[in-house]
């Protein structure tokens, strides 16, 4: 097992385990009954503004940075390393958004101004957002059947990640209008405990292929090296 290889155990290990962690401290606090607002206002997989929105935030971090590190190593590749940086950009906002609550804003303004439905009223966003990411992300796995044919890891990796971020995050958000959290409180916060864990778990393995793919382009790299030095 190489360096890299090592590193990338380890931080993939160490992302479950927190994430992990979170859903525990959510699941735990729930079956005590919530006993103390503070400690549910920080742990609460639902919630805005806690540990676990900063923690997502912090996912997506990570993938626009290995984004980034795989647009370096495109060589001179241009489309695929504008590809890259704009996947890395796209990263980047969605962290951004995890934490100021953009996609969120948005719904509720255009449903209240605009649309005025009541069936999607307590989550109106995948309504109007919706499309327009799963169209993102079909363009995403079409760039990545083009260019990663090598790569099969990688492609693995990334598609089903990109899979189960949709099915959490638009999906399961989706659904959640349909439900009546006083008369079907068990089915809401098993709906939510999955819609937020599967979109953390979702990113995890997104980084997984990102980090799959940035070796495959160092291997690439260091064979043309190795000919241009023989050569």
């Amino acid at each position: 097992m190489t360096t890299v290889d090592n590193f990338q155990r380890k931080l993939i290990k160490n992302l479950c385990w927190v994430t992990l962690i979170l859903i525990s401290l959510h699941t735990v606090n729930g079956f005590l009954g919530r006993p103390f607002l503070q400690i549910t206002q920080l742990v609460n997989l639902g919630w805005e503004g806690n540990l676990s929105t900063w923690y997502s935030s912090f996912l997506f971090i990570i993938a626009a940075f290995f984004s980034y590190q795989c647009a370096e190593a495109s060589g001179r590749d241009f489309n695929l390393k504008h590809f890259w940086k704009i996947a890395a950009f796209v990263f980047l906002f969605m962290s951004c958004d995890e934490t100021a609550q953009l996609h969120e804003k948005f719904g509720f303004f255009i449903n209240n101004h605009l649309i005025h439905s009541k069936t999607f009223a307590f989550s109106p966003w995948p309504i109007f957002l919706g499309p327009f990411i799963i169209i993102f992300f079909i363009f995403f796995i079409w760039q990545i059947r083009i260019h990663f044919k090598s790569s099969k890891k990688a492609i693995f990796f990334l598609i089903a990640g990109i899979f189960i971020f949709l099915l959490s995050a638009v999906i399961f958000e989706l659904t959640i209008n349909f439900l009546v959290p006083g008369k079907q409180s068990w089915i809401w916060k098993i709906e939510n405990l999955f819609e937020e864990s599967g979109e953390m778990f979702a990113v995890i393995i997104i980084i997984n292929g990102l980090i799959e793919h940035l070796k495959f382009l160092q291997q690439i790299n260091r064979f043309k090296t190795k000919e241009t030095f023989h050569g």
